[in-house]
């Protein structure tokens, strides 16, 4: 009876260190499975920023009317995806989403996130025709400098696409090279909506994988069915050089990564 009140406290003390070891173990395991993943792919962009610049296409959908402030489906739902991920992980930050046609030219220096190809999105074409980049289009195709020119075109039939492509390439911002510029586009809105997936949970996982902390392309596939775009396969990954010059200092070279 009297070592009674001891094995209380010496209880109670095993059940506190106990549960605070949980805890930890709790939280090494969410940072390593979870956190760690998703900061290592989109640390450069989000760094120690609270706000993001996010500039989604602008469609036309009357002659009369020009771009209006309008996506795709495909493309905004998986954006909303995107956009929860890093809510998730970065309590503090906040989006700024714009139009690509309302896009105000003096936060261009700003770290951006860029969806959509140069058809519907004016950053897009902006960047590509004011800079070389380590990819282009031809009409829809894709086409990736890697050194022999890879094509990548929509397959369509009857009409439908049914297989789509998209890209995602991390790069710093040719405005103001302490930021980034992550471009998310595809040969259709479909691409889109599977490239911006493959930055989601649990695709990011991949990508963390295979991407650099720094610069980097990633190529992905994704079947369609109607409007249901499938689990993005990712079929190459690339690191982007140091600029070739100081006279060409926005140039990228695409490479296999080691």
């Amino acid at each position: 009876m009297d070592n009674l009140p001891f094995e209380i406290i010496a209880n109670l003390i095993a059940s506190v260190i106990g549960a605070a070891l949980g805890l930890l173990a709790a939280r090494a395991h969410k940072f390593l499975t979870f956190s760690q993943p998703v900061r290592r792919v989109w640390g450069n962009l989000v760094k120690s920023n609270k706000r993001l610049m996010v500039v989604v296409t602008s469609l036309s959908t009357m002659p009369e009317e020009g771009n209006r402030a309008v996506t795709t489906v495909a493309e905004s739902t998986a954006l909303a995806n995107v956009l929860s991920l890093l809510e998730k992980e970065y309590k503090d930050l906040e989006f700024e989403i714009y139009p690509s046609n309302k896009f105000p030219a003096m936060r261009l220096g700003r770290c951006l996130l860029v969806t959509g190809g140069p058809r519907n999105n004016m950053v897009t074409r902006l960047l590509m025709n004011r800079y070389d980049m380590p990819f282009r289009f031809e009409d829809h195709d894709l086409l990736i400098d890697d050194g022999g020119n890879q094509r990548y075109a929509a397959t369509i039939v009857e009409g439908a696409v049914v297989k789509d492509y998209g890209i995602i390439v991390a790069m710093r911002n040719p405005f103001d090279e302490d930021c980034y510029i992550y471009l998310v586009a595809g040969c259709y809105a479909y691409g889109v909506n599977a490239a911006l997936r493959a930055l989601t949970w649990p695709n990011v996982k991949r990508v963390s994988s295979l991407a650099g902390v720094g610069e980097f392309l990633i190529l992905v596939e994704a079947d369609v069915v109607d409007e249901y775009v499938s689990v993005p396969q990712i079929i190459a990954a690339y690191t982007l050089c140091n600029p070739v010059s100081a006279d060409d200092s926005h140039y990228r070279q695409i490479v296999h990564p080691s």
